[in-house]
């Protein structure tokens, strides 16, 4: 328990992975006991997973959930302080009085059982819960607020997006299996949820949901659900249910909690089709997907044939054994099917295009690597992969499209595409503009494959359309795509007006970069405007514009995080310079609430991150460092020396022109120090963020000395102030801070026992960061610099004025 309690302290700092042993674990006294609803719970602000099933020194794990169990009385487990993920995998919760998951960006639960848990209670920006079971559960109010006896319970306050996907529960009490509630606050009203492929059975209520009177509708899409009472919800569905069966799944054995379908059960091969079931197992650890579709449910049964399989034999463009017939084939089928290849002859094998290949509009998969010399990236940094099938347009009109998925495609036509290169595609190597749930990994665009130059193509991959849930990329080596030489944007998002895709995940891909390094540029690396996408752990490099842009009124509530924004992938000592000429990211006309956290950002031809005319985003714990401009500009326009915030802000104002705090002193040694300071802005609270900085250079105005500046490096701390003395809640109001907690940057020893340059921003929060949940809706510049002192030094140079 010791080491438990160890690791998740160590959060307070890191990202921090637990992997516990096979066994029974009584957490009654650890660090995530709920102590009778007052937990003594560390401040975390890094992500956390805690995964089960490992044997004695974690060098084997068992694939069944049940093999790690956890008890105790009420469990609280939470990073809600940090912009970072909490993730439970391949664990059973059981025998509980209440269980607490909260966290301030994404909530996953992987191959969970909540088995007798009285009430879960779960809440982040971005909920999921998927291939687990959640059996004899609920029945227990644990009181506060607005808190329900359900099973499962997700808190909407705050909430984007909720995804239950293949999960079974069953014999579950209380207000229902799965509940969303509500409180009477505008921030419980703008969530979406998605209910897929689940089954709910004997349940004394499956589903309530609720949203405020003033709402209109309940945004949530139910699919391919077995359902026993159905959907209590208080507002109308904003659409009904799609393929509902109210029938009895047939389980084995209930009696001896065996919640496997039945031979003859109506879930098995009725689910909703999504290719990124392919890579995904179900609870027990079975490949997910093994029949015409997928099941209902947590578990997978291997009933049912395997999808058709179409031979690509030649490079031709037409006929028997062509591509262009596979395709045709493929259409003609209602049921996902798989394209392969087998083309005699040495590796690249080139497809050159005589006309438009056929538009896809039915499921299939399109799986490169089956041809053979073909291999899959197994670098974590860098590229080995090999592809040995390319497509040519040969920048003719024949060949504008790669691989097109129109918006005349079925609504469950799902698409994978694996291991292709692309060569001359004038308007879009890939598009995904009709269907869903698409998918595109271990491919690349542009660039070299062996001794065949690819032509460059107008847009590397094209997202369109109102398409949902596109995966570019994954978190696997093998998942990674090139992307490079476009003369446009190598990923476009992006729609048309008021038609826009939504919730892409961009993910471990090089783009503008072959290796990670050498220099392959696209005229700009992303470009999004369209809501709800993530743009997580690429390499974004080279571009001649912008690294990743951020337009438009539609493109709200996108996250930007843990990419190489102008850096290659390795540095070894100093980074080379692989900087985009724009703005490494540039957030602009009246997009909003994007989230910029955990980047490096440097080398950029202006600043690193620019806003402009867009309110309510965050841009914290970045690394900045070489950039041209400034490090964070509000307004495109330089450094903003006068805002005091004591007027309300045009409509335009980026992010509000939220004022930067001062630092009025910076005192430590060894590797700890304290900041004080003060804040001039409009009333509420605001979390200021302290940074290292390398060095800060002077600047005067005509001959009048400024202070020093720079850009803010490594993140230090944080600490949390509230303004309550403005004028009518605009502004004019002002507080101070004092003995913030700063910790040296890790892997530094004695770290303030020398001067060091500190710099800070001040974030507006939503909530009280004294509560349950706040969420950070925008952020400053950065502050003037100041030099740390050494504990008890009185004097200091006193030109690095607040």
């Amino acid at each position: 328990m010791a080491q438990f309690n160890a690791a998740v302290a160590v959060a307070a700092n890191e990202a921090v992975v637990i992997k516990m042993t096979a066994g029974t674990w009584n957490m009654t006294g650890s660090i995530i006991d709920g102590n009778g609803g007052s937990p003594t719970y560390p401040d975390v602000e890094e992500s956390i997973s805690i995964q089960g099933g490992y044997g004695s020194g974690c060098t084997t794990r068992s694939g069944n959930p049940v093999a790690t169990v956890l008890t105790g009385t009420n469990l609280f487990v939470s990073n809600f302080r940090a912009d970072a993920p909490l993730r439970i995998e391949r664990l059973t919760l059981r025998n509980l009085n209440s269980l607490y998951l909260i966290s301030d960006e994404t909530l996953t639960l992987e191959r969970v059982w909540l088995d007798h848990v009285g009430h879960t209670q779960l809440g982040a920006s971005r909920v999921i819960l998927r291939n687990s079971l959640i059996t004899h559960s609920g029945g227990v109010h644990p009181g506060g607020g607005w808190l329900s006896d359900c099973a499962v319970e997700i808190r909407s306050y705050g909430m984007e997006t909720a995804r239950i996907e293949h999960s079974t529960f069953s014999q579950n009490n209380g207000s229902g299996a799965l509940c969303v509630t509500r409180a009477d606050a505008e921030e419980t009203d703008a969530w979406r949820m998605f209910v897929t492929n689940n089954v709910f059975w004997d349940n004394t209520r499956d589903i309530r949901l609720r949203k405020r009177a003033s709402v209109p509708n309940i945004d949530a899409r139910l699919y391919n659900n077995i359902l026993g009472n159905g959907v209590d919800a208080n507002r109308p569905l904003a659409a009904a249910p799609m393929q509902s069966q109210y029938v009895n799944p047939q389980f084995v054995d209930p009696a001896t909690d065996d919640w496997r379908l039945g031979g003859a059960s109506p879930g098995i091969n009725s689910g909703r089709n999504d290719v990124n079931l392919l890579s995904q197992k179900d609870f027990a650890g079975n490949t997910r997907w093994q029949g015409a579709a997928p099941d209902r449910g947590a578990f997978e049964s291997d009933i049912g044939s395997t999808a058709t399989v179409l031979t690509v034999t030649n490079t031709n463009d037409t006929g028997a054994g062509s591509l262009r017939q596979a395709l045709i084939d493929a259409n003609a089928a209602p049921n996902v099917n798989r394209i392969h290849f087998n083309i005699s002859g040495a590796c690249p094998r080139v497809i050159t295009l005589a006309s438009l290949l056929p538009t896809i509009a039915e499921p299939v998969v399109i799986d490169g690597y089956t041809q053979p010399g073909s291999s899959r990236n197994s670098a974590v940094l860098g590229n080995n992969a090999t592809l040995c099938v390319v497509l040519n347009g040969a920048n003719q009109i024949t060949g504008a499209y790669g691989l097109n998925v129109a918006t005349t495609a079925s609504p469950d036509a799902t698409v994978s595409i694996e291991g292709l290169g692309f060569s001359g595609h004038s308007i879009a190597a890939a598009q995904f503009a009709g269907g869903r749930d698409h998918r595109l990994a271990g491919s690349q665009v542009g660039g070299t494959f062996g001794s065949y130059t690819a032509l460059p193509s107008g847009t590397g991959v094209r997202v369109g359309g109102s398409t949902q849930g596109v995966r570019i990329g994954g978190p696997e080596p093998q998942d990674r795509n090139v992307i490079v030489d476009a003369l446009g944007t190598g990923i476009s998002i992006s729609g048309s007006g008021s038609t826009q895709p939504g919730t892409a995940i961009v993910e471990n891909n090089y783009i503008g970069t072959l290796s990670g390094g050498d220099q392959r540029g696209n005229e700009r690396g992303i470009l999004i405007h369209g809501p709800g996408h993530i743009v997580r752990g690429n390499v974004i490099a080279n571009s001649t514009l912008h690294g990743v842009e951020v337009s438009g009124s539609h493109a709200v509530g996108n996250r930007i995080t843990d990419n190489r924004i102008g850096i290659p992938a390795l540095c070894a000592g100093t980074c080379a310079n692989r900087g985009n000429g724009g703005h490494g990211v540039r957030i602009a006309n009246a997009s909003s609430a994007t989230q910029v956290d955990a980047n490096r950002i440097g080398f950029s031809g202006n600043d690193g991150v620019a806003v402009i005319a867009s309110a309510f985003n965050t841009i914290r714990r970045n690394r900045f460092h070489d950039n041209a401009g400034i490090g964070i500009d509000l307004g495109d326009d330089g450094i903003g020396f006068f805002d005091d915030n004591n007027s309300d802000p045009p409509a335009s104002a980026a992010n509000g022109n939220q004022n930067k705090p001062s630092i009025t002193l910076v005192e430590g040694s060894g590797d700890t120090a304290q900041a004080s300071g003060a804040l001039a802005s409009s009333n509420g609270w605001y979390r200021i963020d302290f940074y290292a900085v390398p060095q800060c250079n002077p600047v005067v105005i005509g001959s009048i000395p400024m202070g020093f500046w720079g850009q803010g490096e490594d993140w230090l701390g944080s600490t949390f102030a509230q303004i309550v003395n403005g004028w009518d809640g605009v502004g004019d109001g002002s507080t101070t801070y004092t003995n913030a907690a700063l910790t040296a940057p890790a892997g530094s020893t004695g770290y303030f026992n020398t001067p060091r340059w500190v710099t800070a921003t001040a974030t507006r929060l939503l909530g009280d960061p004294g509560g349950t949940f706040f969420w950070h809706r925008g952020t400053s510049e950065f502050s003037r610099c100041r030099s740390s002192i050494l504990g008890g030094d009185i004097f200091s140079d006193g030109f690095e004025m607040p």
